[in-house]
């Protein structure tokens, strides 16, 4: 390794004195350790480069990559080296600067020596909005690549990796139409995002990945809406059959589209799809699951909003309506702060909460509680009294001394009947591992257990000998987190009764354990992750239920089912 590191340290010298460099296609992929040492260059034309310098922890070999373009002129030419001879091998762009210094750089050429343009960079989340690299040089319209570099080449403003000619980036000023070659098998990250002058997307026949219909970006299978043109001339856009995601960003900036209409296949949308767009109508499906974070924010066209009733999870910050309904099956509110703490609120002037399980205080601890006080300041907020969300927001209200007003809906007061029945926990041993029960009372006992005492059953086995009738037992408390191995032995639960007005309701709570040869019969209710058997069934894993089977009624204010509130068979 001397030896090798002295022929190494003589070759560079060899190259200062006659000016050039050795060839670089695999010499400096090596494993980087980044420093802190920063350095600023002036290129020839007066552009500053701010650098950072890596080192590789292996051979001590010197290289730097770009941070930011400090001081940009129109054409910028990113140079071999620094000082004639350490290579610079990757631009970043992660250190933005002054727009304004920026403004001015409409053509960008990568040496041959630039092997990386930082492909998480191209993914790179802004203040919770994903960017591509040239999000700081707003007016970029121009990419161009040596030809001999061995690693990257440009065509019409993109920027592609040799090896399998991904799709890394795009400048985003680019006009008219962005082709998408039938050769490009990947798009990488957000190399289509925030392209201001594109007016529609192309795919080329025969692309593996993709496709385009009416100059919007898909999915080949047509599932996913990737990227509407933001300099798109349409206002009116429906999306289309078999879209069952739009993808996050998708209606970004979008300037002129005014209307969008669901169909009804459409079950999720990705976070910041319409934020800043001229959004004024749009019409969501029945069907609907989900909205991710801040899908609506800063399209301040919108003046109304529809939440729908398949709705199940959704994130409520900065939708720009008067008036926020939250349908009662809505069971998963979240609310983000995103990082403006000191502008954070509810924009709507009117919260209506229809879910008599919401379960608010979900968002986290005491300190993230507060966040709802702060959210809701000034504003009116309505749910039925006697319902978990009216009873936590009356308890924020007093401990914050929130300044909202809270008024009760008309309708239902929700009461939850008591729990009865007689409780048997004397057959359990924390010595033991297999335990064998055969009474109602017995099974009350592994709730007990459960709920106050902390006992999940990791690495325990209980076996039930006999049939249970719980006909005594109004309203059983769920059985708390388990972990272990519940082994039904072909027997069966009936009449089960559980009305509980929370999240993670069954027989089980939360399963991360396994259930198996059991069946179940009763009447449950619950909140958000409503289930026969289980609740909330961990990693949404189907060898966690094994030959289980429930009759009767299970419903939930929110996501439920037969025998798991998550999407699981249980076969």
């Amino acid at each position: 390794m001397k030896k090798l590191r002295k022929a190494v340290s003589v070759l560079i010298c060899i190259c200062m004195v006659f000016g050039s460099m050795p060839p670089v296609a695999e010499a400096y992929n090596f494993d980087e350790n980044y420093t802190e040492e920063k350095k600023t260059i002036v290129t020839d034309n007066g552009t500053k480069l701010v650098l950072q310098k890596k080192v590789d922890y292996h051979t001590e070999e010197i290289a730097y990559k770009v941070l930011r373009i400090e001081d940009g002129k129109k054409n910028v030419y990113i140079p071999e080296t620094v000082d004639g001879m350490y290579p610079i091998t990757e631009i970043d762009l992660l250190e933005g600067f002054d727009h304004k210094t920026q403004n001015k750089v409409k053509h960008l050429h990568l040496s041959k020596n630039i092997q990386d343009i930082n492909e998480e960079s191209v993914d790179y989340d802004y203040y919770d909005e994903k960017t591509n690299i040239y999000f700081w040089l707003p007016n970029l319209s121009s990419i161009t690549i040596d030809s001999e570099n061995p690693w990257l080449r440009a065509q019409d403003g993109k920027v592609y990796r040799k090896k399998d000619n991904a799709l890394l980036a795009v400048a985003p000023k680019v006009p008219g139409v962005i082709v998408i070659e039938k050769d490009v098998p990947e798009i990488i990250g957000n190399a289509t995002i925030s392209l201001e002058k594109a007016t529609a997307f192309s795919v080329e026949k025969g692309n593996p990945a993709y496709q385009s219909k009416k100059g919007v970006l898909y999915s080949k299978d047509g599932k996913t809406l990737i990227r509407y043109p933001i300099a798109g001339k349409a206002k009116k856009f429906q999306v289309p059959k078999g879209v069952k995601y739009i993808g996050p960003q998708a209606f970004q900036y979008a300037k002129y589209l005014n209307n969008v209409h669901f169909s009804s296949s459409v079950r999720e949308v990705g976070e910041r799809a319409f934020a800043a767009s001229s959004l004024k109508e749009i019409a969501l499906n029945k069907k609907m699951r989900k909205l991710e974070t801040d899908v609506f924010l800063g399209a301040k066209g919108l003046k109304s909003l529809k939440l729908p009733s398949g709705l199940r999870e959704a994130e409520i910050s900065y939708i720009p309506v008067k008036k926020l309904v939250i349908p009662a099956r809505l069971g998963s509110v979240t609310i983000d702060p995103g990082v403006d703490l000191d502008n954070y609120h509810l924009e709507a002037d009117t919260l209506v909460i229809k879910n008599p399980a919401l379960d608010i205080k979900r968002i986290g601890d005491s300190y993230r509680q507060k966040y709802w006080a702060d959210f809701l300041e000034d504003k009116t907020v309505y749910a039925y009294k006697g319902s978990l969300p009216y009873r936590q927001l009356k308890k924020y209200k007093k401990k914050y001394k929130a300044e909202f007003k809270l008024k009760a809906l008309k309708g239902k007061v929700y009461k939850t009947p008591k729990f009865t029945g007689k409780v048997d926990t004397s057959w359990y041993s924390e010595d033991k591992t297999t335990f064998y029960i055969s009474t109602p009372a017995q099974l009350a006992g592994m709730s007990q257990l459960s709920r106050k005492k902390d006992v999940f059953f990791n690495e325990k086995t209980i076996i039930l000998t006999k049939n249970l009738d719980m006909k005594k037992y109004k309203n059983f408390y769920p059985i708390e987190f388990f972990m272990g191995t519940f082994d039904g032995n072909g027997k069966t639960i009936k009449n089960l009764r559980i009305y509980r007005l929370q999240e993670n309701v069954g027989l089980f709570d939360r399963l991360e354990g396994s259930i198996k040869n059991l069946s179940v019969q009763g009447n449950v209710t619950g909140g958000n992750y409503t289930g026969g058997i289980a609740g909330y069934v961990f990693y949404n894993d189907n060898k966690r239920l094994i030959n289980c089977s429930f009759k009767g009624k299970v419903f939930g204010y929110g996501y439920c089912g037969k025998l798991a509130g998550t999407d699981i068979t249980g076969s």
